[in-house]
């Protein structure tokens, strides 16, 4: 869908005592028909990546490769684009309604078209019809995001970035936009995100991009950085002669000596099982 080659880049600027550097050899590709997760700390990276990525600014070094079936200028590429910033920006003036119609218009989509889109879509992000007739100044920060989901895939983008899309929502609301994003990939789009919270990346992800100081620390499937989070100890139980179930950590050099010594009792080994971070965990150790 799209690729970052060598990716670098540099801010100067009048007020900076010395350049800082916001990415460094950067090299990663979307997937079509994927979810993927874009993972890193404060100021890893990953902001400055998605403006490159929509060729907001321009990078110091590289290219932003995007596949022909996006387009071939820039014009068409951002129609095949839906795109959520984090501090997402609405006019407090105008009712739900008037503001859709009016993202939809940008697109040059026409009336009818935008119509249907608030019929199909208002339903699925949460925002009903007493709301679309209310004012935005009155919209709770989660109504703010469900609108801003909604008008993200009004014009039906082949490609959605979502930048912290769960921000701000409580725990239904952050389960209604996984279940988006699952259902917007079950229709064949291609999907990047940030998030904070790294449950929601191990919920639905296929794969994960994890930034570190500016460069990339891992690039690939999601079970696979889970797996590079398996630990040197295995939860064993057992069943002892007393037909009572024990469970306990063992390390992994124990292993052996530990299964030979059941079997030597005739006790029934229930389970072994090596104990596994979650990617929270991996995240954290990072």
């Amino acid at each position: 869908m799209v690729k970052l080659n060598s990716i670098s880049h540099t801010y100067n600027s009048d007020i900076l005592s010395h350049p800082v550097t916001a990415l460094k050899n950067i090299n990663f590709e979307i997937l079509p028909n994927k979810i993927t997760g874009f993972l890193g700390a404060n100021g890893a990276g990953k902001t400055t990546c998605i403006k490159i990525l929509l060729k907001l600014i321009r990078p110091s070094s590289g290219e932003v490769e995007y596949h022909p079936s996006m387009g071939r200028s820039l014009f068409e590429i951002n129609q095949n684009i839906g795109y959520m910033p984090e501090r997402a920006y609405y006019y407090p003036a105008l009712k739900g309604q008037e503001f859709i119609f009016y993202m939809g218009q940008l697109s040059r989509m026409k009336r009818a078209d935008i119509t249907a889109g608030i019929k199909k879509w208002a339903p699925i992000v949460g925002l009903h019809e007493e709301a679309l007739k209310r004012s935005i100044r009155t919209y709770s920060k989660g109504m703010l995001q469900r609108l801003g989901l909604l008008v993200t895939v009004l014009h039906d983008p082949q490609f959605i970035i979502l930048d912290e899309p769960a921000s701000g929502l409580d725990p239904v609301g952050r389960k209604e936009v996984k279940d988006l994003l699952v259902r917007l990939h079950s229709e064949g789009k291609t999907i990047l995100f940030t998030t904070h919270i790294v449950s929601d990346i191990e919920d639905i992800c296929h794969n994960v991009i994890f930034l570190k100081n500016r460069e990339i620390f891992f690039n690939g499937k999601l079970e696979d950085i889970i797996q590079s989070g398996i630990s040197n100890y295995f939860q064993i139980s057992y069943l002892d002669s007393n037909k009572k179930l024990i469970s306990q950590k063992i390390e992994k050099s124990q292993k052996n000596k530990m299964i030979a010594e059941l079997q030597s009792n005739n006790f029934e080994i229930y389970s072994l099982t090596p104990i596994q971070k979650s990617l929270e965990e991996v995240i954290f150790d990072v």
